[in-house]
């Protein structure tokens, strides 16, 4: 009876031992993780990172002036700075886009822009907040194409022009193809 009470008692004594071994190594893992240089600290790095990187989308995002895809977005954009007080171009007309696609995979899409009145002019403080401000509120809208004459058609090549001009622009947007 005694013998195999020793005999339950080693058969014990080494699964025991061997549990506490089992338990030694996931906690020299655990311990291995967590020490400098270990993987939760690079784990939570890789977090920083990524929240750092989602912030600075986000900020972007929030910046950006043309919201969406279409041609309504955009129409609504350019009214909005149109409507700057700095600008005050009232209600520009804005032809349909052109499509033109010189690079594969992305969508070029180029708005025609004129004041609506045929005779409308503007100083170029105004011309100059416009086009800024259409460039700087959006990552998507660039300007590719300026037509500026002077408002008065008898001026002389050899006089100066007053400050009035007349203006027609064509901005792109450019947008991945999908």
């Amino acid at each position: 009876m005694i013998r195999i009470m020793i005999g339950l008692l080693l058969a014990g004594s080494a699964f025991l031992g061997w549990q506490a071994m089992q338990q030694h190594e996931t906690i020299a893992r655990y311990e291995a993780a967590v020490a400098e240089g270990g993987d939760a600290e690079r784990l939570a790095q890789r977090i920083l990172r990524s929240a750092f990187s989602y912030t600075q989308y986000k900020e972007r995002s929030a910046k950006e002036g043309v919201k969406g895809d279409g041609a309504d977005q955009v129409n609504s954009y350019i009214f909005a700075v149109a409507a700057d007080p700095n600008v005050l171009w009232g209600n520009p007309k804005i032809e349909k886009p052109r499509d033109s696609s010189p690079l594969s995979g992305y969508t070029d899409l180029v708005y025609r822009i004129r004041p609506a009145e045929n005779n409308a002019w503007f100083d170029r403080a105004r011309i100059a907040n416009f086009f800024y401000l259409l460039e700087s509120r959006s990552r998507k809208l660039r300007i590719t194409n300026i037509d500026l004459r002077t408002a008065d058609k008898k001026v002389k090549p050899h006089e100066i022009p007053e400050d009035r001009w007349s203006v027609e622009l064509a901005v792109t947007m450019r947008e991945r193809s999908k």
